[in-house]
């Protein structure tokens, strides 16, 4: 079957096999192995539509960052690194990159060999940063004969070495350990292909990055003590989402994006932290802190300092 997908550019797909191997030929870019049962299904929706073009099946079939998604390695990759993105601090939109190294059929089960990358975004001084997350990291996602998919990292340390040597086939060690530039830089541009989407959605621009693309002013850069500054330490317990830097940083909360703020009164040596709403710039809290002492000045809910 040859099969057209008229998107920004016209895409122009060959599917195929060569007796049980199944595959999907993007015309001088790639070719990529799929299932019987995939290939079937798409042929099927072609045969019985007597081979006419489907403006509505194109989004079951492509996509602009993962090529083909109806590729089920493609989507138990993504679905493991969604499932153990909680392993690190979240921001409001959740974003992965990965490389399929290759694959095996073992004990009832397939696993799949990767370079993956994961990041949670959120916005920092209106900028959509990389908030936590990894860098290049292999892992080996298994799905099993039930479909349940679960994903296998390296351990820490002196022992990661010896991990990856365990986890994966002697073929790929030179391609993990060798770390490439270029590999990074693939699961970089997939992972922010996410967060590009995501603004797209919610109709605002700003530029993504990771938090070391921006340049972040601390209260030790205005002339803040360490000592105040680890003193503040007992007030970001209770105030966790408040930034660490003269700025903003927001958070969705109950439906509604909340802004919160860190700012520095120089000529009255003071740190001030307010949370707002940020459609209607509604203040809803504030706190007042003493920049010499680290001491709380005044605490006010629901409404700012009289005098601010």
């Amino acid at each position: 079957f040859r099969i057209y997908i008229d998107g920004t550019t016209l895409q122009r797909l060959y599917l195929y096999n060569d007796a049980n191997k199944y595959y999907i030929e993007e015309a001088y870019v790639g070719i990529y192995k799929t299932s019987r049962e995939t290939s079937v299904s798409i042929a099927k929706v072609y045969t019985s539509n007597g081979g006419a073009y489907l403006e509505n099946s194109v989004t079951t079939l492509w996509n602009a960052r993962t090529k083909y998604v109806g590729d089920t390695l493609d989507q138990a990759v993504a679905l493991a690194l969604d499932s153990s993105s909680n392993r690190y601090r979240e921001g409001e939109c959740f974003a992965e990159g990965h490389i399929i190294l290759g694959t095996d059929k073992e004990r009832g089960a397939t696993k799949i060999y990767a370079l993956t990358m994961t990041g949670w975004y959120g916005f920092q001084n209106d900028n959509f940063v990389k908030v936590s997350g990894t860098g290049v990291i292999p892992a080996v996602v298994t799905i099993s004969d039930h479909n349940d998919v679960s994903i296998e990292y390296p351990e820490d340390g002196s022992y990661y070495a010896p991990s990856i040597r365990k986890m994966f086939p002697l073929k790929y060690h030179t391609r993990i350990f060798d770390d490439k530039d270029s590999d990074g830089k693939t699961l970089k541009k997939q992972e922010q292909a996410y967060a590009k989407d995501y603004l797209s959605k919610i109709g605002r621009k700003a530029e993504i990055g990771d938090y070391g693309d921006f340049e972040y002013t601390l209260l030790t850069d205005l002339g803040v003590s360490v000592e105040v500054t680890s003193k503040l330490e007992d007030f970001y317990k209770e105030h966790s989402n408040y930034p660490y830097f003269i700025g903003t940083q927001e958070y969705i909360e109950n439906n509604l994006r909340m802004v919160y703020q860190m700012s520095y009164r120089e000529d009255q040596r003071e740190i001030e932290f307010t949370r707002y709403a940020y459609d209607s710039k509604e203040i809803l809290e504030q706190f007042t802190l003493d920049a010499t002492t680290g001491d709380r000045i005044t605490l006010s809910e629901g409404a700012p300092r009289a005098n601010s």
